[in-house]
C-alpha cells in the first residue's frame, strides 16, 4: 500500500503551516512549509480517506462528496475509487464496505485529516 492519490495543484493560501492546495475547483488542506503560489503534489494515501454515506461534523478537515465510480475486493481490504470532481482512491475494510452498502455509481462522503495530506514540491 503507498500514496495512490497524488493531485496536482498550487499552493493557494497559507497560514500557520496549514496551505490550501487549489486542485481545479476545489481547495485540499495539508500542511507545509511552502509558499503561496508554489506547485505542488498533494499526496493522499488511501487508508487515510474515511468514507460515510452522509456528511458528518468531524476533525477531518477535508471532506468531499462523490460517486464510487469502481470497487476492487483484496481479501480483508476494499479499493474504493471516487469522482469527488478529482479521483480519490480510499482503502477500506470489507466489513465497512459491507455495512455501508457500498455499490458503484453511489454518492459517498470522503474525508481525511490535513495531516493525512503529504506536500511535495512539484
Amino acid at each position: 500500500v503507498g500514496v495512490e492519490n497524488v493531485l496536482e495543484g498550487i499552493i493557494a493560501s497559507k497560514e500557520q503551516g496549514l496551505v490550501n492546495v487549489n486542485i481545479g475547483s476545489h481547495l485540499i488542506e495539508g500542511i507545509s512549509d511552502l509558499d503561496t503560489g508554489a506547485q505542488v503534489s498533494a499526496c493522499i494515501r488511501p487508508e487515510e480517506v474515511t468514507l460515510a454515506i452522509t456528511q458528518s461534523s468531524t476533525s477531518a478537515r477535508n471532506t468531499f462528496s462523490g460517486t464510487i465510480t469502481s470497487m476492487a475486493s483484496t481479501g480483508p481490504l476494499v479499493r474504493v475509487a471516487i469522482d469527488c470532481g478529482f479521483p480519490l482512491v480510499a482503502l477500506i475494510t470489507t466489513r465497512s464496505a459491507e455495512e455501508l452498502k457500498l455499490k458503484r455509481g453511489m454518492e459517498v462522503c470522503a474525508s481525511f485529516k490535513a495531516t493525512g495530506v503529504h506536500i511535495v514540491k512539484g
